[in-house]
């Protein structure tokens, strides 16, 4: 085999590589335009979830809110609660002092018959 049959089979097997190396970079491309493709639709996806996420901290905060407004409200109801319960102790103890005085009165003019 001479110089020259040596170089164009050398040329051939570049060849071919460079056609092997060319299908290997169309595949490539193939796969980053899916890639891109993906990507695109993940940032989509991220997007929509940053949007509910953002309505599920205003509904938190309003709940938030909400609690607190009870929270206050129970607070001052317990608080007049309380304080009729205080009345309604003080009444019952004058109703306990009331009916022994009268105890005593009956008992006392029950003696004087």
């Amino acid at each position: 085999m001479n110089n020259e049959d040596k170089i164009l089979k050398i040329l051939g097997q570049m060849q071919g590589d460079m056609q092997s190396m060319q299908g290997d970079m169309q595949n490539m491309q193939g796969d980053m335009r899916l890639i891109k493709i993906q990507l695109k639709e993940h940032g989509e996806i991220l997007n929509s979830l940053k949007v509910v996420a953002e309505f599920h901290k205003a509904d938190i905060d309003n709940l938030t809110h909400q609690v607190v407004n009870i929270s206050g409200e129970l607070k001052a109801e317990i608080k007049e609660t309380n304080l009729k319960i205080d009345i309604i102790a003080k009444d019952l103890n004058f109703v306990e002092l009331a009916t022994g005085k009268n105890i005593t009165d009956i008992a006392y003019l029950k003696c004087a018959k």
